[in-house]
């Protein structure tokens, strides 16, 4: 029953499904539709949320579909609050390192469809204060056509319950750490890019996992981006040696260094400031230095 109604709850709130003539030379004439929909539409701050992209063909034709380099190259997002000003957003990342670097690319039959996940939070942070915003996912049609769809979905973010948050890091932890493959796979993936406090403990064993030389550096990026005190306070604490991994430390080290140069948080300068001043930055070292 559960499932039944977190489907209704997607299925009423999927907006904007938006057609358009596909870029690719030879399927000019074929047309896609694309359909966006949340994981969930109502969640508390910092909660990981799933954008289900969902392209069909509609043509007569096969049509090529190619999200870029990591399934993220051709996506943006952006986070607006009622009043229409935008309250959180990013463009597109290139690589991440470790080695991670797939393509998702489908040629679809006339009447075929896929659908292509990724975590709204890569871009956008949910840890937004209590309200209703809009998600604008925009995907340019094909890697460097220079044209772009756009859908506007609805999120509401609800007030922050410590105890709901701690319980719903648990459970993704059981499935991070207690299960293998595409599950824990995106459960250590969703770890990377939430800023809630109740999930550090375990962003902390996901950067000891298999997957974590690749995440750990999206985490710390993200940390970094959504520079709040308490980010700030995660980042000092990986660089004074919460993790014994050099590398996350070096990386960790110098976001501090990055949010004392540009953060306009005024809590968060001084928390930086404390560790920089008797510091000095150091030069960046790759992955097992």
């Amino acid at each position: 029953m559960k499932a039944y109604l977190s489907g209704l709850l997607i299925a009423s709130f999927c907006l904007c499904v938006t057609r358009i003539v596909a870029a690719d030379a030879t399927t000019s004439s074929d047309d896609l539709v694309w359909t966006v929909s949340l994981s969930e539409t109502d969640v508390f701050p910092g909660q990981p949320v799933l954008a289900n992209i969902n392209v069909s063909n509609a043509g007569k034709s096969p049509a090529r579909v190619d999200f870029g380099w990591d399934g993220i190259g051709t996506t943006r997002m952006a986070a607006l609050d009622e009043n229409g000003t935008t309250v959180c957003q990013h463009g597109r990342f290139g690589l991440r390192e470790g080695g991670l670097h797939s393509r998702p690319r489908k040629t679809l039959q006339p009447g075929e469809q896929t659908t292509h996940t990724v975590i709204v939070n890569r871009w956008c942070s949910t840890n937004l204060p209590e309200g209703d915003y809009t998600v604008a996912v925009m995907c340019e049609t094909l890697p460097g056509s220079g044209k772009e769809v756009r859908a506007d979905v609805k999120l509401h973010i609800r007030k922050y319950d410590e105890n709901e948050a701690k319980e719903y890091f648990a459970a993704m932890a059981d499935r991070a750490f207690g299960t293998h493959g595409r599950s824990a796979f995106l459960a250590c993936e969703e770890f990377s890019f939430t800023d809630s406090p109740a999930a550090y403990e375990y962003q902390c064993r996901m950067l000891k996992t298999r997957y974590g030389q690749a995440m750990g550096k999206d985490m710390i990026e993200f940390l970094q981006r959504n520079s709040s005190p308490e980010n700030t306070k995660k980042l000092i604490d990986m660089a004074e040696g919460s993790n014994p991994d050099p590398f996350f430390r070096n990386r960790a080290t110098r976001a501090v260094f990055q949010i004392d140069r540009e953060t306009r948080n005024p809590d968060s300068a001084r928390l930086a400031k404390e560790f920089t001043r008797e510091r000095e930055e150091p030069q960046e070292i790759s992955i097992g230095g």
